[in-house]
């Protein structure tokens, strides 16, 4: 995912925070 990210700045952004929000969401 990490190379992914480094090849793609914007989608990498995207799917952090999509993540981030998924974590936050389950520890509610």
């Amino acid at each position: 995912m990490l190379i992914y990210c480094e090849n793609q700045i914007g989608l990498c952004l995207s799917a952090t925070k999509q993540y981030f929000w998924e974590i936050k969401s389950r520890s509610l």
